[in-house]
């Protein structure tokens, strides 16, 4: 079974700002998880700045797909393709809006697994969209240039700190 963000194409937004509502989705649905954490409610003041704080984590996604692109010729504009690419991130937003609402429900090793199987499924999804939307000839090679692009920085950035330690703790 195909991932539905590789099928069909999405219907075609036009302009020069057509790409940007999922990015911009997933950064706020961040920062609403991080105020929920934090604070057990949505409010403004604390999901504004957490959406300003974890916005790199679409920016590093961007990027990562742009250094994928630029290797091989792509069959669609890079703003089409950012758009069609993010689509694949639906099963990441499950998960963090699960974890928002629950993240106290289960140990901390249950909700690792739930991510390990959503990264799993996403690799997936990202695949097929290398393969059948921008029909890359390799395709493991655009995934794993798009995810080291990525999830390297990232993990240097959030992770060498003090994320781990404090997320722990918040869900104890």
């Amino acid at each position: 079974m195909v991932p539905l963000a590789t099928q069909a194409p999405a219907p075609v937004r036009t302009g020069s700002w057509a790409w940007l509502p999922k990015p911009l989705f997933t950064a706020w649905l961040l920062g609403c998880v991080v105020s929920l954490l934090d604070s057990r409610s949505l409010a403004l003041t604390r999901v504004l700045p957490a959406v300003v704080t974890w916005s790199w984590v679409p920016l590093f996604e961007i990027l990562a797909l742009g250094a994928a692109w630029k290797i091989s010729p792509r069959p669609m504009p890079f703003a089409r393709g950012v758009d069609r690419f993010c689509a694949g991130n639906a099963p990441w937003w499950i998960l963090l809006i699960a974890f928002g609402a629950g993240s106290r429900l289960f140990p901390v090793t249950v909700w690792l697994v739930f991510a390990a199987a959503t990264a799993t499924w996403c690799a997936r999804t990202d695949y097929f969209f290398f393969r059948r939307a921008l029909g890359s000839a390799s395709p493991w090679r655009d995934l794993v240039i798009e995810r080291a692009a990525a999830w390297i920085p990232g993990i240097l950035l959030f992770g060498g700190g003090s994320l781990w330690p404090g997320l722990l703790e918040k869900l104890k």
